[in-house]
């Protein structure tokens, strides 16, 4: 499963992936920004108007990340 959103909500911008508070079972695939494709590792951080694309092998896992995106909580 997989899931993609841009980039605007507070709680993901300019947090370095390794301090994000997601599940083990996410995978943040890849960034796009201004065109370009990034395959991030832990020090990267989410920009605003980033494309980001997280992948999990289980479909509740990006109902929760939804969930925090649209303003709940983890």
């Amino acid at each position: 499963m997989n899931l993609k959103f841009q980039a605007k909500i507070q709680k993901v911008i300019s947090i370095k992936l390794k301090d994000l508070d997601i599940n083990d079972n996410m995978l943040i695939a890849f960034i796009i920004r201004n065109n370009k494709q990034i395959f991030p590792n832990g020090d990267d951080e989410i920009k605003v108007n980033d494309n980001v694309v997280v992948v999990s092998y289980q479909q509740k896992n990006l109902n929760i990340l939804m969930t925090f995106l649209s303003g709940g909580n983890l």
